[in-house]
């Protein structure tokens, strides 16, 4: 499949010269393309009586927006432009069909504050190209958008945002309405991007493939449908796994059971938990359907007296998770290291076996590692900062998996980044239904389930999406919304990805 690509500004332009000078499609061919890919996605949400103002800036940005102001003007629409002194293709067109283009910045700034809801205003200032903080006439004006009552269409990014890291500092568009031009901008996924950008739309406007190395991708519906594990009617249980879990602790018992049951309901074959004695009894409750591995030693917490067990078990398993409510004690260090050093199984690590790991573990002799940090555990592991890791959570992602090869990332967050061999997946689809204690719990047995019958990239890719998209399904208030929810909620999410439709 057509990966969907997130590109770089440097990005962006290559594509374009490439189609001007490689495939011979004009500029101002591409330039009108988008003009009326801009009109039709603006016209379907213009209601009768809106009125549209263009700020348009000085670069192909401003000349598309000029191009808009032709032809919803041809269109029977009531609009304004703004546009400094100067001679260009576009405003040549302009001044021969006796189209005005307004020049006052006070004229525009009343104009923006007499706008209402169902007006827009259309931020055609600066593209993905920008990379300096906006001053002067274009600082007014990006003032003026935001203080508007008018809803706003930012075309390709928001004025006052950098196309590869995100936000400038100082003023930046509002957007209600972002529509990237041909490929979405890596810049506009960043998480502090998403309040800026309102909703994102790419049009396709005919630009052509350079055919060079791209490593950044948006995770979507049909990326994880082709990451689904396939249930041939001819099946039985070995058809699609054995899955082995260690955690839990006499003072953390829900976060392994809550993991172990959405394991079960990401389809593996057969399932087996590794807890502490004294979680046995609720285990066989709440979950009857897993066969349960006997531990010696401390009957409390999983103690380096299970190790020997633990692993004698994961040499016959698909795939092996820790960590989950497992405790930091000396068990789990010795459990986290022997697993990764002495056997070949794919592993997910999660939760209290990040906490103990030494990344130079992560070199094994053989088999994959699934790791699902959220940003302070991976600054833990890495000794990056917090808020470096945060800022650009796609750069960090990439660096870690380019120095760990046998591991597949899952950088979870406000956005979440799937990475391997320096390829990353972004999904930025923040939801507060799962912003609470036991979401990371479940995402990791996703993931651990669907890694029993498939490699362990496409089970990450998939997993983020099923957990992403499960609090869709439910009509609960995102406050209330829970892990029982989210694990009813998997058979719909399965279930549109066979069959093709959105949830």
């Amino acid at each position: 499949m057509t990966e969907t690509l997130l590109e770089t500004a440097a990005q962006a332009q290559e594509r374009d010269r490439y189609t001007i000078e490689q495939e011979g499609i004009p500029s101002p061919v591409l330039m009108e393309n988008a003009a009326r890919a801009l009109c039709s996605l603006l016209e379907s949400r213009l209601v009768a009586g809106s009125r549209i103002l263009i700020l348009c800036g000085p670069g192909s940005n401003g000349q598309d927006g000029l191009a808009m102001h032709r032809i919803l003007q041809e269109h029977g629409w009531d609009t304004a432009a703004y546009c400094p002194p100067g001679q260009s293709l576009q405003r040549r067109i302009l001044e021969n069909r006796g189209i005005p283009v307004l020049t006052s910045l006070t004229q525009i700034c009343a104009l923006a504050e007499s706008l209402g809801p169902d007006d827009w205003i259309v931020d055609a200032m600066f593209g993905s190209g920008l990379s300096r903080p906006l001053e002067g006439t274009w600082h007014t004006l990006t003032e003026a958008a935001n203080g508007s009552a008018a809803r706003i269409l930012a075309v390709d990014v928001p004025s006052g945002m950098d196309g590869e890291t995100g936000p400038l500092p100082g003023a930046v568009i509002q957007a209600d309405l972002t529509a990237c031009i041909g490929t979405r901008k890596l810049g506009t996924v960043l998480p502090a991007a998403l309040p800026l950008t309102g909703e994102v739309t790419t049009l396709d406007i005919g630009l052509g493939n350079p055919n060079t190395p791209r490593t950044v991708f948006e995770l979507t519906a049909s990326k994880a449908r082709t990451c689904l594990p396939v249930r041939p009617l001819l099946s039985w249980k070995g058809t699609f796994g054995k899955v082995l879990m260690a955690g839990g602790s006499r003072r953390m018992h829900g976060a392994i059971e809550m993991s172990a049951r959405a394991c079960f309901h990401a389809g593996p074959g057969l399932l087996t938990v590794a807890v502490p004695e004294i979680l046995q009894p609720a285990m066989r409750c709440v979950l009857p359907e897993a066969m349960l591995l006997d531990l010696p030693g401390d009957p409390d917490c999983i103690s380096e007296e299970a190790v020997p067990a633990i692993l004698h078990a994961a040499r016959d398993m698909n795939v092996v998770s820790a960590g989950n409510g497992m405790g930091r004690q000396e068990g789990t260090r010795t459990l986290v290291q022997d697993l990764l050093q002495k056997t070949d199984v794919t592993l997910v690590l999660d939760a209290d076996a990040l906490s103990v790991l030494d990344p130079h573990w992560l070199h094994r002799p053989g088999g994959q590692t699934i790791l699902t940090p959220h940003p302070g555990e991976f600054s833990r592991i890495t000794g990056w900062s917090v808020s470096d890791i945060t800022a650009n959570p796609v750069k960090a992602a990439q660096e870690f998996t380019r120095a760990y090869p046998d591991t597949v990332l899952v950088l979870k967050g406000a956005i979440t980044c799937v990475s391997e061999h320096g390829q990353v997946w972004v999904l930025a689809r923040p939801d507060s239904s799962l912003a609470k204690g036991g979401s990371g719990d479940m995402l990791c047995g996703i993931i651990t389930g669907l890694a029993a019958s498939q490699n362990p990239l496409e089970a990450a890719l998939c997993g983020v999406w099923a957990h992403n998209q499960a609090p869709l399904c439910s009509k609960k208030d995102p406050a209330a919304f829970g892990p029982q929810d989210l694990v009813d909620a998997l058979s719909d999410v399965w279930k549109s990805l066979r069959e093709g439709r959105d949830l």
